[in-house]
């Protein structure tokens, strides 16, 4: 037994690389979005595309959409230590085609009632924040640019190759789409990697915005990552905490993911995204595939 989990924890990744995807989930994406970074300073460029089922009826705001993103990522190796990635991409608000299957999934485990959770109709927009933000037709919006420096450390705790990281996220989405919050925030994190296992924390300073009068933003966001690969395999949570401060539960609250992807081959993956408690802050369900040019 002792032999068969060494052999478990010590596999040789398939292609170590973590999902280049966040939280796709309007009050997320308006801050610093965290992104997984591995150790390494390879050149890079991939491109993802992202479909992420959003509902939340709570007493100030109404989120019933799905969200269409088209992400890309470029990482430009400086020296053998150090390297530059840059992040943006483009959201597609639109009414989606999840509904149908997740009210069945829904009524089939008995976790929430198809009817309820379909309640303001099928694949169809609503994105309300109290009387004072309605958008009920689809849009499109830019997402925010995030450029990051990455730098090797010449440490090695517990035999983990280590890493710093920091980034500044340009404010290109709008804010009157509800995307934005129209200011610059930044970010420092550390990565930490040995055999098939990565780490990451991340603390993200923000600029300050208020959601009328529901809630204030946060000075500052922790974010933390970790994520375990098994042959073709590939197994993450991240955690992020609340980006408000609010009197409502659903504003101001941790949220949880947890994302399962395979590699179809060195190049391609595909993913899902499931929510986990407390279940506000984050997409109810996200499907998605990655490839690396």
């Amino acid at each position: 037994m002792k032999k068969f989990l060494v052999f478990l924890f010590t596999l040789p990744l398939f292609a170590f690389e973590p999902l280049f995807t966040t939280i796709e989930h309007p009050l997320r994406l308006a801050f610093y979005a965290p992104f997984a970074t591995d150790t390494s300073h390879t050149k890079m460029v991939t491109l993802g595309w992202y479909e992420a089922n959003n509902y939340e009826s709570e007493d100030i705001y109404l989120l019933d959409f799905e969200i269409a993103t088209l992400q890309g990522v470029v990482r430009v190796p400086l020296s053998n230590n150090s390297s530059l990635r840059i992040i943006g991409g483009i959201h597609r608000v639109y009414g989606g085609f999840m509904d149908g299957a997740l009210d069945w999934f829904h009524d089939a485990t008995g976790l929430l009632n198809g009817a309820v959770h379909n309640l303001y109709g099928e694949n169809e927009v609503h994105y309300h924040i109290g009387s004072q933000f309605r958008k009920d037709n689809s849009f499109t919006s830019l997402s925010n640019l995030q450029i990051e420096y990455k730098h090797s450390l010449a440490f090695h705790p517990f035999g983990a190759k280590s890493a710093i990281f920091g980034g500044w996220k340009i404010p290109l989405a709008k804010k009157k789409d509800g995307f934005g919050s129209a200011k610059a925030d930044y970010m420092v994190g550390l990565a930490l990697q040995k055999n098939n296992w990565l780490w990451n924390i991340s603390c993200m300073r923000l600029g300050k915005i208020h959601l009328f009068e529901y809630g204030t933003s946060r000075k500052w966001l922790v974010s933390g990552y970790v994520g375990y690969a098994y042959k073709n395999w590939l197994f993450e949570w991240r955690t992020i905490s609340s980006a408000f401060k609010s009197r409502h539960i659903s504003l101001d609250s941790w949220s949880n993911v947890v994302n399962v992807a395979y590699s179809l081959n060195k190049h391609t993956k595909i993913f899902f995204t499931e929510n986990l408690a407390p279940f506000y802050g984050s997409a109810d369900f996200t499907i998605g595939a990655t490839y690396r040019f």
